[in-house]
């Protein structure tokens, strides 16, 4: 999500992080940022489906 350029705190909050930052942080910022971490996973799920459908670019990497 960080390539498809989701700030550090959304993607901490879609990934369910206890904390964002710091402990401190998290007692001040109650917000789960929900309509954004939504938009982050949509986003990244149209990733995805390019990847499986072939309209994203893939890079093959040779073995040794």
């Amino acid at each position: 999500m960080g390539e498809l350029g989701v700030m550090p705190a959304i993607i901490e909050a879609a990934l369910n992080h206890t904390t964002i930052h710091s402990q401190i942080a998290s007692v001040y910022n109650k917000s789960r940022y929900r309509p954004q971490v939504a938009s982050a996973l949509q986003q990244l799920a149209d990733r995805l489906d390019a990847i499986e459908h072939g309209g994203a670019e893939i890079v093959a990497l040779r073995a040794g």
